[in-house]
């Protein structure tokens, strides 16, 4: 189940999958080659029943950005 859907710089896509209770899986992808930046366990804080939690997102927000600014194009 995806609990979190968003674009970065309106071009990466990050996705968080829900795995199992109270963790998920962080995606960071290249939607142009398919290439995943990121692939890691992330914790779901409340399980994200109603949605993600705003300081889960930010977390998730500020890993993509790091990894985005520190790509070697």
């Amino acid at each position: 189940m995806i609990v979190y859907k968003n674009q970065l710089d309106k071009f990466y896509d990050i996705v968080v999958e829900r795995t199992k209770p109270y963790h998920g899986r962080l995606t960071l992808t290249n939607p142009d080659t398919g290439h995943i930046l990121l692939d890691e366990e992330v914790t779901l804080s409340y399980d994200a029943l109603f949605g993600p939690d705003a300081g889960d997102v930010s977390v998730w927000q500020q890993k993509a950005i790091d990894i985005v600014d520190n790509l070697v194009l």
